[in-house]
């Protein structure tokens, strides 16, 4: 029962970082002067974090989890399709380190 505590902990957690990334990124937008950095940061980690959430949930419920009416079946589909709609985590890690290159503006 603790291993089950102490993963959903863990999820909590990458839950509560996956949205200040994006609270993050949201002001970096509402900005005048647009640094992309930060909303390719939040790109990256919001949809690996979406993505572990949705796999560990799935560990925990087991067969169960991937049954049609079970609630979790949605939410891996959704992960998906929302990662991949992101771009590749090496396309947009490119785009990062030009960013820190000073080669992205």
């Amino acid at each position: 029962f603790q291993v089950i505590q102490h993963k959903l902990a863990d999820m909590e957690i990458g839950l509560e970082v996956a949205q200040w990334l994006t609270y993050k990124a949201a002001l970096e937008f509402d900005k005048k002067e647009l640094d992309p950095k930060p909303l390719l940061v939040a790109q990256i980690e919001v949809g690996k974090r979406m993505a572990w959430v949705v796999d560990e949930a799935l560990q925990i419920f087991g067969g169960y989890g991937y049954i049609a009416e079970q609630e979790i079946e949605h939410f891996y589909r959704d992960a998906w399709a929302i990662r991949s709609l992101l771009g590749t985590e090496e396309e947009l890690r490119d785009l990062i380190s030009q960013q820190i290159l000073g080669k992205g503006r």
